[in-house]
Protein backbone atom coordinates (compact mmCIF):
# COMPACT_ATOMS: atom_id res chain seq x y z
CA UNK A 1 0.00 0.00 0.00
CA UNK A 2 3.10 2.42 0.92
CA UNK A 3 4.53 1.72 -2.77
CA UNK A 4 1.35 2.49 -4.14
CA UNK A 5 0.90 5.76 -2.19
CA UNK A 6 4.40 6.65 -2.95
CA UNK A 7 3.76 6.30 -6.93
CA UNK A 8 0.35 8.08 -6.93
CA UNK A 9 2.07 10.87 -5.35
CA UNK A 10 4.81 10.82 -7.88
CA UNK A 11 2.49 10.64 -10.87
CA UNK A 12 0.52 13.03 -9.55
CA UNK A 13 3.08 15.57 -9.05
CA UNK A 14 4.76 15.01 -12.58
CA UNK A 15 0.83 15.46 -13.96
CA UNK A 16 0.69 18.77 -12.57
CA UNK A 17 4.24 20.22 -13.16
CA UNK A 18 4.14 18.99 -16.52
CA UNK A 19 0.67 20.87 -17.15
CA UNK A 20 1.40 24.05 -15.61
CA UNK A 21 4.67 23.74 -18.02
CA UNK A 22 3.03 23.35 -21.03
CA UNK A 23 0.48 25.81 -19.85
CA UNK A 24 2.82 28.67 -19.59
CA UNK A 25 4.51 27.83 -22.11
CA UNK A 26 1.69 27.52 -24.86
CA UNK A 27 0.76 31.25 -23.08
CA UNK A 28 4.36 32.53 -23.49
CA UNK A 29 4.38 31.18 -26.97
CA UNK A 30 0.75 33.29 -27.93
CA UNK A 31 2.00 36.61 -26.13
CA UNK A 32 5.27 36.62 -27.35
CA UNK A 33 6.40 34.20 -29.51
CA UNK A 34 8.88 32.43 -27.50
CA UNK A 35 8.52 29.66 -24.75
CA UNK A 36 10.33 31.32 -22.09
CA UNK A 37 9.93 34.85 -22.12
CA UNK A 38 6.69 35.03 -19.93
CA UNK A 39 8.42 33.28 -17.16
CA UNK A 40 11.30 35.64 -17.29
CA UNK A 41 9.48 38.71 -17.18
CA UNK A 42 6.96 37.43 -14.47
CA UNK A 43 8.55 34.83 -12.68
CA UNK A 44 5.68 33.85 -10.42
CA UNK A 45 3.29 33.11 -13.90
CA UNK A 46 4.86 28.87 -13.27
CA UNK A 47 3.53 28.37 -9.60
CA UNK A 48 0.02 30.35 -10.85
CA UNK A 49 0.17 27.81 -13.48
CA UNK A 50 0.93 25.32 -11.23
CA UNK A 51 -2.30 26.08 -9.00
CA UNK A 52 -4.58 26.88 -11.72
CA UNK A 53 -3.76 23.45 -13.18
CA UNK A 54 -3.99 21.73 -9.87
CA UNK A 55 -6.85 23.50 -9.07
CA UNK A 56 -8.87 22.25 -12.60
CA UNK A 57 -7.69 18.57 -12.37
CA UNK A 58 -9.05 18.55 -8.44
CA UNK A 59 -12.30 19.70 -9.87
CA UNK A 60 -12.74 17.07 -12.38
CA UNK A 61 -11.10 14.51 -10.48
CA UNK A 62 -13.47 14.75 -6.92
CA UNK A 63 -16.82 13.58 -7.73
CA UNK A 64 -18.82 10.75 -8.09
CA UNK A 65 -17.87 8.69 -10.93
CA UNK A 66 -21.19 7.56 -11.79
CA UNK A 67 -22.47 10.95 -12.54
CA UNK A 68 -20.11 12.01 -14.21
CA UNK A 69 -22.70 13.16 -17.63
CA UNK A 70 -21.59 16.85 -17.51
CA UNK A 71 -17.86 15.67 -17.17
CA UNK A 72 -17.87 13.24 -19.84
CA UNK A 73 -19.61 15.98 -22.46
CA UNK A 74 -16.80 18.46 -21.10
CA UNK A 75 -14.25 16.13 -22.29
CA UNK A 76 -15.67 14.65 -25.63
CA UNK A 77 -16.40 18.60 -26.87
CA UNK A 78 -12.78 19.45 -25.61
CA UNK A 79 -10.94 16.63 -27.60
CA UNK A 80 -12.86 17.77 -30.80
CA UNK A 81 -12.33 20.93 -30.08
CA UNK A 82 -8.57 20.38 -29.83
CA UNK A 83 -8.22 18.39 -32.76
CA UNK A 84 -10.01 20.95 -34.98
CA UNK A 85 -7.31 23.67 -33.63
CA UNK A 86 -4.72 21.10 -34.31
CA UNK A 87 -5.62 20.81 -37.99
CA UNK A 88 -6.70 24.78 -38.36
CA UNK A 89 -3.14 25.26 -37.24
CA UNK A 90 -1.35 22.77 -39.56
CA UNK A 91 -3.21 24.37 -41.99
CA UNK A 92 -2.15 27.97 -41.34
CA UNK A 93 1.25 26.39 -41.42
CA UNK A 94 1.34 24.73 -44.26
CA UNK A 95 -0.28 27.75 -45.97
CA UNK A 96 2.26 30.22 -44.57
CA UNK A 97 5.41 28.04 -44.69
CA UNK A 98 4.58 25.51 -47.12
CA UNK A 99 6.06 21.95 -48.05
CA UNK A 100 9.86 21.20 -48.09
CA UNK A 101 11.25 17.35 -48.29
Amino acid sequence: MGILIVYMYGAMCLKYVAGAESLYQGISFIAYENTGTLEQKYPWVYVLSVIFFEVMCCAFSFGDIENSKYLQIFSAFMRVFSLALMYIGMFIYLGVDGTSI
